[in-house]
């Protein structure tokens, strides 16, 4: 149960907060980030079945430009809980360029201090 409420806190969390510090996001959607040559967007957030403190969150990368990249290279994507940066566990499929118009889910894993605490989701679109 414990999880089930912490998800959810995590979740609230994300919803509000996805797009904060992108000053140039054209969207009025909290869970859709718009920069110049892509827009991303929020799919899922859920625990690891075999370790309960990773929380997977996916996120869909659309390529709206003229050449190919990737979510990695375009937005930074942090985590944070107690107003701590949780660490990083991996990008998947992230750094992958994908072409223009071509979309891709990519799922950032990171390791949670607790699963008590909601957790901050920002994307910041600082690479071009």
């Amino acid at each position: 149960m414990k999880k089930v409420v912490s998800l959810l806190l995590a979740l609230s969390m994300l919803f509000v907060l996805c797009a904060c510090g992108n000053s140039s996001n054209k969207s009025d959607d909290p869970q859709v980030v718009i920069t110049k040559d892509a827009t991303v967007s929020f799919v899922s957030a859920s625990f690891d079945k075999k370790i309960s403190n990773i929380l997977h969150v996916d996120f869909n990368y659309k390529n709206t430009g003229d050449k190919a990249k990737s979510l990695f290279f375009t937005v930074d994507i942090k985590a944070y809980q107690d107003g701590k940066e949780l660490f990083l566990n991996g990008k998947g499929e992230a750094a992958d360029d994908i072409l223009p118009g071509y979309d891709n889910t990519s799922t950032y894993s990171f390791i949670l201090e607790n699963t008590e605490s909601p957790v901050l989701i920002q994307i910041h679109r600082t690479r071009n």
